[in-house]
């Protein structure tokens, strides 16, 4: 079961009880970070998070940001297109509002 889930414009993150981040959707942008532009119908674990305790997920118009527990930020988004600054925006509110009691 996840406990923490966010939607993105074409895809999904979320993170399991036990700190993994699933990511399913449309991934032609790279925002999945599975290393590929495949799509997926269902839940994927991201395999080079494994070994990290997530935080938190953030999925925006084409991008995907997770943060772990160690404070590293993971950024999957398009090499092409950079975070618009609407996303930037919702991006700070959303991180000053979540708390990082762990």
């Amino acid at each position: 079961s996840f406990c923490s889930v966010s939607c993105g414009n074409k895809h999904i993150g979320a993170i399991s009880r036990s700190g993994l981040v699933f990511t399913w959707g449309m991934g032609s942008s790279g925002a999945l970070g599975h290393s590929d532009n495949k799509n997926r119908r269902h839940p994927a674990p991201i395999a080079h998070l494994c070994g990290f305790i997530c935080d938190r997920v953030y999925c925006a118009t084409d991008y995907t940001i997770v943060i772990t527990n160690y404070w590293a930020t993971q950024l999957f988004k398009s090499a092409t297109r950079g975070i618009s600054e609407e996303d930037a925006k919702h991006l700070r509110k959303y991180l000053q509002h979540q708390p990082l009691d762990k």
